[in-house]
């Protein structure tokens, strides 16, 4: 298996100093002048170099690299949130969002610390796309309270909570029934994604219910208003209403193409090479090169052979037998290390022995020296082999999957390949396995939520169509591109589509609500579009600048993440405000 290795470098020769001892007291014989010295080397050891390498040393380095930065990014999350709330969208209070965002984030720290989920790479990642999150639900709270214009601040703050909440909930219900659809990955890393974004989701849901409804009421009631509350004009982009006038035919290809490129998510290539996941000049790598070109050692892989006597003459000739088959398949890659047999030949002139003298040399030698190679007690054996190059993991796979074939071992025994080799590449064939699954079923969740919500079929798949066709978008130009996709990129269609469907969501209810008032199709669309889309574009800029934050970092997995949700965001929000309404105006007559 992969171990932690290292190497002893001695910088530069030092004749070691000679150590002169006084003649005895009765003198020495042989002695010509009754003087004797003898020299004797003494250790100095200051101008040694000791360099530890190996796996875990490059997962915790990739580790502690993408906690350091997404803790340093956290206030340029609060700072881009700021400019968005300043410049975007232009009603009063919507200063108040960045505190709750901050209020958030905390919530959700803490409520994960709770659930005990630990901080990795990918659950480090959740706090700035949080951050977006709560300002995107306190933006809604505040356009929608712009819309209130009469009567008092409780009763104003009142009817705009009542407006907004209910579809705000049910787009967070449908957020968290999607993220926790990659819950159910037998893999730790989209398992705790999952759950921590799920917890993200509801602490910025209950920031913006609970503490936000309150503070806009206390805000407007007190002389805090003249800060936060000055009056303002309320946004109303009349391009918005055009481009959803966009013919249904004309949208219809965009449509089939964003449905279509779902098939390709299978297909997507996993970055694996530790090169290309660590960052650029990251010592850890350089460390991992030195003792790789000191020693010619990069890791460990084995092959363990079980049974009940794995001592005997017939398993011990099986597993010498493969592992020189093996040693010859993967030359370049591999190279022995020790194993049972080895040990054994080291005894006897380098040919294994018969089982007489097996049998003596293993009553005779103290656990300590077996330990490494035989266990009887479990009935183990191995052979170890030392991965001579840094491998990614396909590579890995690849070994491994040679390492499986070949003879059988002996009836009664087994035989497999072992070490973090091996645990790296099933997780990644697994991975790839469940690409389509999961984010089919973070889809179908998503879907499940909102006909529940609705109770209308017709309704639910308008809602989560422009998601669904985004989502298929980047993937499609991921697989076109080839770009090499993090272990937590692929879980992008399904993330994108529980996030984005928030604003299908509330156009629609606002186009509902239109319709119901009298309004035709085309005027719905259009007051829904006008209203409402103002706060959906910056709700998006908020969401996008909490991904697209991830990308300042200099590890390609997180900036990769960051790079790919925010322009997929950007999507999603233009298949809404372009797609959306000409489909609802044809499909919900």
């Amino acid at each position: 298996m992969r171990k932690v290795l290292a190497t002893v470098d001695k910088a530069r020769q030092r004749p070691a100093p000679a150590k002169v001892t006084p003649p005895s007291a009765s003198g020495a014989s042989g002695a010509s002048n009754g003087a004797q010295q003898a020299v004797t080397p003494t250790g100095d050891l200051s101008d040694l170099r000791i360099t530890v390498s190996g796996a875990p040393v490059l997962t915790t380095s990739l580790a502690d690299a993408v906690q350091w930065w997404l803790v340093a990014l956290l206030p340029l999350a609060l700072v881009a949130m700021l400019l968005v709330t300043l410049f975007v969208l232009r009603v009063p209070l919507r200063m108040l969002a960045v505190p709750l965002a901050a209020l958030a984030a905390f919530w959700t720290a803490g409520a994960a610390g709770l659930a005990r989920l630990p901080i990795t790479p990918a659950t480090m990642a959740v706090l700035p796309v949080v951050l977006g999150l709560a300002t995107d639900y306190a933006l809604q709270a505040v356009n929608r309270l712009a819309d209130e214009e009469s009567g008092g601040p409780a009763g104003r703050v009142l009817r705009a909570a009542r407006a907004i909440l209910p579809p705000t909930g049910i787009a967070a219900l449908a957020t968290v029934a999607g993220v926790l659809a990659f819950a159910l990955s037998p893999l730790p890393l989209l398992r705790q994604f999952a759950l921590f974004l799920a917890i993200g989701v509801v602490a910025a849901y209950l920031v913006a219910m609970l503490v936000g409804v309150p503070l806009f009421a206390l805000v407007l009631s007190s002389d805090l208003r003249r800060f936060f509350a000055q009056p303002a004009a309320k946004p109303s982009w009349p391009a918005l209403a055009r481009l959803g006038r966009a013919p249904l035919g004309a949208v219809i290809p965009l449509a089939v193409v964003g449905l279509l490129g779902w098939s390709a998510l299978p297909f997507l290539r996993v970055e694996t090479d530790p090169n290309h996941l660590m960052p650029a000049g990251d010592p850890a790598l350089a460390q991992a090169e030195h003792v790789r070109s000191s020693i010619g050692l990069a890791g460990e892989i084995d092959l363990v052979m079980v049974g009940p006597a794995v001592a005997s003459p017939e398993a011990i000739q099986w597993l010498d037998t493969r592992s020189a088959q093996i040693a010859n398949r993967e030359q370049g890659q591999l190279r022995p290390e020790t194993s049972l047999p080895a040990f054994l030949s080291a005894f006897n002139q380098g040919k294994v022995p018969d089982a007489q003298l097996t049998q003596t040399i293993l009553q005779k030698m103290p656990p300590y020296f077996t330990g490494a190679v035989l266990s009887t007690d479990h009935g183990v054996s191995r052979s170890v082999f030392a991965v001579t190059q840094l491998t990614s993991v396909e590579q890995d796979g690849r070994i491994v999957d040679g390492m499986k074939q070949g003879p059988p071992p002996p009836a009664g025994y087994r035989a497999y390949p072992a070490g973090l080799s091996v645990i790296a590449s099933d997780a990644l064939r697994q991975l790839r396995q469940e690409l389509l699954p999961l984010n089919l079923l973070a889809l179908v969740l998503v879907f499940a939520v909102l006909l529940v919500a609705f109770r209308r079929l017709r309704v639910a798949l308008v809602a989560v169509l422009p998601t669904a066709v985004a989502a298929g978008w980047v993937t499609g130009l991921l697989f076109l591109l080839q770009v090499a996709s993090s272990p937590i990129t692929v879980l992008l269609a399904g993330v994108v589509v529980a996030f984005a469907t928030e604003f299908s969501v509330l156009w629609l209810v606002r186009y509902q609500g239109a319709r119901s008032a009298g309004a035709d199709p085309a005027e719905a669309s259009a007051e829904a579009s006008v209203r409402v889309g103002p706060a959906i574009v910056a709700s998006a800029l908020a969401l996008v600048v909490g991904f697209a934050v991830l990308a300042v970092s200099p590890v390609p997995m997180v900036r990769d993440f960051g790079v790919w949700s925010g322009a997929d965001l950007l999507l999603a929000t233009a298949a809404v405000l372009v797609l959306l309404p000409p489909v609802a105006r044809r499909v919900m007559t």
